[in-house]
């Protein structure tokens, strides 16, 4: 009989499921989604997948919906339900990394302070509320980095480069959502020197296998909103060994078991930083990167390291890869200046949508500050590959960081200049 996938919570991304479900079904298993009866009837199941009803996200309701039909594995390909998933394992007396261990993931203070015991981060991390933020912005050497304990996208983020600052960083909130749900926790943080960079790998029984290394680009300061990716990265060559080393000894001192893991790393003076950890891919499309560059599949082999503890084989980039948005600020209309690329022969696939506005303007008190219409998709070969593709790249981010002038940052940074999100 075939093995049963519990996929607590349904992703923001529809292509993500789709590409979830596709891949327990490629391997003989059977994917079931979770979610509640609203969110489930919003959207079409895919193919080959069963929704399973609850009244609520919560433990009690997702165990006594699944009844006596137990699933073999219990995971989460989103954020917001990792620690829910773990808790729904532990319930049902399923293997997997511990709920304690995605709680500590998902909260960057707690990560970052086990971190620190263990050796593996020099970051100054302070925790406080937005309540006294003012009181330890005060007594805080600045430079900072202010941003949430636990939410993606680098949306309630802010540098702070002088008192003033504050002000910007509190309209990013509803003060009072925000603390009823929880996300006026904030962490101040020293910034991180270096070049930016993301990791994606698996996880297989407590052992970091590296699929990929991801060049960033985002707005810089103050925001650092991720406008697209790059994959290769080309530090690639010079740093593999050494990231995968410092993914292994962050996993051991986590404790995390088998999994998906999208890490955002500094790389300065030869030393690796985490920035934060997550147990599921990277979004922003980057599973589809891992495609188009290496012929990844990166679900594929994430459940079958679930399923079989299989190893995956990672092969030799054919060609580099990559991926920008286009969007507009908050608050502001969509418009775009140019679709005159570079380097047009780069450009896969175009989708865009001037129509689309914000499904949401904020979550749980956190105010988004920016959102996303379509992307533009790149592919190049060849000795001068990378150079076309990351060209590409930054002509979109440029014309992002144009459409409102008011919170244009000063210049136009690179994607490996000093960041942090």
């Amino acid at each position: 009989m075939s093995a049963s996938i519990l996929i607590v919570g349904l992703p923001w991304s529809q292509d993500e499921l789709a590409l979830a479900v596709r891949a327990a079904r490629a391997l003989g298993g059977r994917p079931v989604v979770a979610d509640t009866e609203r969110a489930l009837g919003a959207i079409r199941p895919p193919e080959g997948c069963t929704w399973l009803p609850v009244e609520e996200l919560s433990v009690p309701a997702v165990v006594a919906a699944c009844g006596d039909s137990r699933p073999d594995h219990v995971v989460s390909i989103t954020e917001l339900t990792t620690v829910l998933a773990a808790q729904v394992r532990e319930a049902l007396g399923l293997p997997g990394t511990p709920a304690e261990t995605e709680a500590a993931v998902t909260d960057k203070f707690r990560t970052r302070s086990l971190l620190r015991a263990a050796g593996l981060t020099a970051v100054d991390c302070r925790e406080t509320s937005l309540r006294d933020l003012p009181g330890v912005l005060a007594s805080a050497d600045l430079p900072v980095v202010v941003k949430p304990v636990a939410f993606t996208g680098s949306h309630g983020v802010r540098h702070i480069a002088a008192p003033s600052d504050l002000a910007a960083l509190m309209d990013s909130y509803d003060p009072d959502a925000a603390a009823e749900s929880g996300r006026d926790r904030l962490i101040v943080e020293s910034v991180i020197p270096g070049d930016e960079i993301s990791a994606e790998a698996v996880c297989v029984n407590g052992e970091v296998h590296l699929l990929g290394l991801t060049d960033k680009f985002n707005t810089g300061v103050p925001h650092y909103y991720e406008v697209g990716h790059v994959m290769p990265s080309r530090y690639t060559a010079r740093w593999h060994d050494r990231v995968r080393a410092y993914l292994q000894d962050v996993v051991s001192v986590l404790k995390i078991r088998t999994s998906a893991l999208h890490a955002e790393l500094k790389l300065h003076d030869g030393r690796v930083e985490l920035v934060e950890l997550h147990t599921r891919f990277g979004g922003g499309s980057i599973v589809h990167l891992l495609a188009e560059a290496y012929g990844i599949r990166a679900y594929d082999v994430w459940f079958a390291a679930l399923l079989r503890g299989e190893v995956p084989d990672v092969p030799r980039a054919a060609g580099t890869a990559g991926v920008a948005f286009f969007g507009g600020w908050a608050g502001a209309p969509f418009r775009w200046h140019s679709y005159d690329f570079p380097h047009a022969g780069a450009v896969m696939e175009l989708t865009l949508d001037a129509r689309a506005r914000p499904k949401v303007r904020q979550h749980e008190g956190i105010r988004l500050g920016y959102w996303r219409t379509g992307r533009a998709v790149f592919h190049a070969a060849g000795a001068d590959g990378y150079a076309r593709v990351a060209e590409n790249v930054a002509f979109v981010r440029d014309q992002f960081l144009s459409l409102d002038p008011a919170v244009r940052p000063h210049g136009s940074p690179t994607h490996h200049e000093g960041t942090h999100r």
